[in-house]
């Protein structure tokens, strides 16, 4: 709550006669994801006045979500979906059914402020992906846009003005933004661990992968939960390795490199990496050759790593 003398009851009678009244409200609201985890700040106003604090109310909190795939996004959707909890307490504890008020959030992520603006349709659950990044948080927006009388508009500001301009000569809408994002940042400097993803009580359904709740890439987290255990079964068996060897390997690393290269080429890697080019010597043991010779008449034995250093092989062609 910003400086003045109104408690938080006098401020919730204020967001009740505003919506009330159909009077326009303005919100903030900016997040912060670093080291896998996350938080954000929100700011409710019942006036378009920015030029003091007396008439606010402000919160931060650190987010829920799992630690190697938590991103901004999900930081800034839940900041406005906290102020969207407050609008709908005052209109509950107030019995508030229904308003002409325009409810403008102000954030800087667009996807966060396109889901937003996305939620207020009737065809919201017939049209948006259920295994799309976030989508608990997207849910929930809906569910609360659509409890909460008034017409909900989403409004870009460029984040990070500051960087360019002198915070004085900003807009105040930026400035606004700004003091979230410190905010957000001082949240998150306070909490030193990820807080886990929570279910929320408007999602049908949850998808709950080695003790977490799953809400970003989906597809790739159930393919690697289907063929993870099974292929770390074959590496170690092929390589020999044990656990220990195995958990020592900068899996994240490789995966990372896999990501950057173009899919033929990728291909190509992982064939090298375990193997599995289809050599004379591969071919052999499949029993799809009787020899194991080199085609290129050098007549040594093409193994895996033989085109490197085959003399018949022009070194244009590796």
């Amino acid at each position: 709550m910003g400086p003045g003398v109104l408690n938080h009851d006098d401020i919730a009678i204020l967001f009740a006669d505003r919506l009330d009244s159909g009077l326009p409200i303005k919100a903030f609201g900016d997040g912060t994801v670093k080291d896998g985890n996350g938080a954000h700040d929100w700011h409710l106003r019942p006036d378009l006045d920015l030029t003091h604090d007396y008439h606010s109310i402000e919160s931060t909190a650190q987010i829920d979500g799992h630690q190697d795939t938590i991103s901004s996004l999900r930081a800034e959707s839940a900041a406005a979906l906290a102020a969207l909890y407050f609008l709908r307490s005052v209109c509950i504890f107030y019995n508030i059914r229904t308003s002409s008020s325009n409810i403008i959030y102000h954030l800087d992520n667009k996807e966060a402020l396109r889901r937003l603006n996305a939620s207020v349709y009737e065809s919201f659950f017939h049209t948006a992906n259920p295994i799309t990044t976030d989508y608990d948080i997207w849910a929930a927006l809906r569910e609360a846009t659509s409890s909460i009388p008034g017409t909900h508009i989403g409004i870009h500001v460029k984040g990070h003005q500051d960087n360019d301009i002198p915070l004085e000569s900003l807009s105040l809408e930026a400035q606004m933004n700004i003091r979230m994002d410190a905010l957000a940042g001082e949240c998150h400097n306070t909490h030193s661990l990820p807080l886990a993803a929570k279910a929320h009580y408007c999602n049908q359904v949850s998808l709950i992968l080695r003790g977490h709740i799953v809400t970003t890439k989906i597809h790739q987290q159930l393919r690697s939960a289907f063929t993870g255990p099974s292929l770390q079964a074959y590496i170690q068996r092929k390589e020999n390795w044990d656990d220990h060897i195995f958990s020592t390997i900068d899996w994240p690393a490789h995966r990372s490199y896999l990501a950057s290269l173009p899919f033929p080429k990728r291909v190509n890697v992982i064939k090298m990496v375990h193997n599995w080019q289809y050599t004379k010597s591969c071919a052999m043991f499949f029993q799809e050759s009787e020899l194991c010779v080199c085609p290129m008449g050098c007549r040594m034995e093409e193994t895996a790593l033989h085109h490197l250093a085959c003399p018949n092989i022009p070194g244009s062609d590796l």
